[in-house]
């Protein structure tokens, strides 16, 4: 910081202050103003509370973007809807975020953090903006969770298709702009901002229902791995709780590999176990007022959802309507803004076709990932004596 300093004698009179000096031997004394830059002062203050000129790691990031906007740790965390414990292991660099949560911390700062001069680099500034795990990456861009975590670490290069991806998802309109910051002129003058894509959110009681169908038919310690694999580091699913649809998935994917299945056998098996178990449970007597027989829940389904969101109202679920119904067959239509949950579909008729004993089937028609609007089913069931 640069100081101006203009001295101007008390005394109109040189030769009546010299005089005055002699009479009185004491220290040359004058009037003087400071000068200085309003955004230099302010840099210098913002210095001694521990900004950072040139920061490279996150933390330093957070820090540094928090001291501008002058808030606490606990206000931070309050944004970013996490505990201010966490928030503070993230700003010292303790701990890594969970794949799922780095959209919200580079839209604190309002651009991505780190330079992405390499193939590499730009690999895992992708997934991280997108918020996916390194199996959800690679499930993006149709590639094995192996194949990410080499490109990522330079083994091998990425295809020049899924840079050419990477440069489109870098151009679109709501990431123009975030880029590399690296100078405190860049900070204190900083107007970037990152509009976070739609993020759709399942509640905590679906993850914990796959916990509960890992651990019940395959132990704890698949379980840890699992999450560990998908990058999920959340001790505890708290049922009332929103999560990002992509962490769901995420432990679909590493359950696949864990347990050496296929992402649809697991997904029936997840359908069974939902009817079953976790509806049961969590809602039983809305399942029970849902109708006496399979046939009389699927086509009152719709109800089923509408009182369901009464208890979680952020809810976002799906839409069923029946067509073509038979006596022992009807067509199922299933609407929704997620996509791969059509094996689950096929699980949850099979969990209500044993929940009320009349063994079922799905059979599919249609499905979105090959065009059509919506997925179609031809449920059958056997017929009661």
């Amino acid at each position: 910081m640069r100081l101006l300093f203009s001295c101007q004698p008390s005394i109109a009179n040189l030769d009546e202050f010299r005089v005055l000096q002699e009479a009185h031997p004491i220290l040359p004394f004058c009037y003087f103003t400071l000068k200085a830059s309003r955004t230099a002062l302010r840099f210098r203050t913002l210095t001694h509370k521990g900004f950072i000129l040139r920061p490279e790691t996150l933390g330093q990031h957070l820090l540094s973007r928090r001291l501008l906007l002058k808030l606490t740790q606990k206000e931070v965390a309050t944004r970013l809807s996490k505990l201010r414990e966490h928030y503070e292991r993230w700003e010292r660099d303790e701990v890594e975020s969970t794949a799922s949560f780095w959209p919200r911390l580079i839209d604190f700062p309002g651009y991505y953090p780190f330079p992405s001069p390499t193939p590499a680099d730009r690999v895992l500034m992708a997934r991280r903006l997108l918020g996916l795990s390194q199996f959800g990456f690679g499930r993006r861009v149709k590639a094995i969770a192996k194949d990410v975590h080499e490109w990522e670490h330079g083994s091998i290069e990425p295809p020049q298709e899924v840079l050419a991806k990477i440069q489109k998802f870098a151009q679109s309109p709501q990431l123009r702009g975030v880029t590399q910051k690296g100078c405190a002129p860049c900070f204190i003058e900083v107007q970037v901002q990152l509009s976070n894509p739609p993020i759709t959110l399942m509640y905590g009681l679906v993850n914990k229902a796959i916990e509960e169908l890992v651990i019940t038919n395959f132990g704890e310690d698949k379980w840890e791995l699992i999450k560990k694999k998908a990058g999920v580091e959340v001790d505890v699913f708290v049922s009332n709780e929103a999560y990002p649809d992509d962490m769901t998935y995420d432990l679909v994917s590493a359950a696949s590999e864990v347990l050496g299945a296929s992402a649809s056998v697991i997904l029936i098996a997840f359908g069974e176990h939902w009817v079953l178990k976790t509806a049961a449970n969590s809602y039983g007597a809305m399942m029970k007022a849902g109708g006496v027989s399979l046939k009389e829940f699927l086509i009152n389904l719709p109800n089923f959802h509408t009182r369901v969101q009464m208890i979680y109202p952020k809810l976002q679920p799906p839409r069923f309507e029946c067509s073509d119904i038979g006596e022992s067959s009807m067509h199922l239509h299933y609407f929704t803004h997620r996509s791969g949950l059509t094996d689950f579909v096929v699980g949850l008729v099979q969990g209500l076709g044993k929940l009320y004993s009349t063994p079922a089937t799905a059979k599919i028609l249609a499905t979105k990932a090959d065009g059509a609007d919506h997925d179609v089913f031809e449920v059958s069931w056997t017929a009661a004596a």
